[in-house]
């Protein structure tokens, strides 16, 4: 019924538009402008490189948008609906891209290529990386490597208390967790 008023008679669209509901309109456009629409936004945006949008979020706006837009056209026998959807279509175009492109959302797209990259060393962030490594070598080592008995044992040797242990022993318990250290860092 759309598209017959659409090719014929563009003066019943007036009366048509305000009894539509807007789930109608949404598909009576998407189903017989839509080609009309994609071409009027993308003779619009070709020219604006540094808008984060394309053609397709426009459109989806536009669709959601105009129900309430085409309510309000008014037949004129010098023009015709399409040049009046041509036209809106045109104009929210240019108000999304203007809403863009103000200073404060604009995004400069224009990316630097890797050859002109300057490499900087941090050398705080490098020395907190490997800090961070050590410190996860060491649990891996300190919780997977070592048995009950180890952990008890290191215990004993970093305490400063007495110990029933000859210093023998003692000197024992530091050689074997000693070669266990040295074996897991060689590894």
């Amino acid at each position: 019924m759309f598209k017959k008023h659409l090719t014929n008679n563009n003066k019943q669209l007036e009366q048509i538009l305000p009894n539509m509901s807007n789930l109608e309109i949404i598909m009576a456009i998407n189903h017989c402008l839509k080609q009309e629409i994609y071409n009027a936004i993308n003779k619009a945006i070709f020219s604006y490189k540094k808008v984060p949008i394309t053609a397709d979020d426009i459109y989806n706006e536009f669709l959601y948008e105009c129900p309430n837009i085409l309510r309000k056209y008014r037949y004129q026998s010098d023009s015709n609906f399409y040049a009046y959807v041509s036209q809106v279509v045109k104009n929210f175009c240019l108000n999304k891209l203007n809403f863009w492109l103000r200073k404060k959302r604009s995004i400069d797209l224009n990316m630097s290529s890797i050859d002109e990259m300057i490499y900087i060393t941090d050398d705080s962030a490098e020395n907190e990386v490997y800090q961070k490594a050590y410190e996860e070598d060491f649990k891996r080592l300190f919780y997977r490597y070592f048995s009950k008995n180890d952990v008890h044992n290191i215990q004993l040797l970093l305490s400063k208390k007495w110990s029933p242990h000859s210093t023998y022993k003692l000197n024992l318990f530091r050689e074997i967790i000693v070669s266990k250290i040295i074996t897991f860092y060689s590894a």
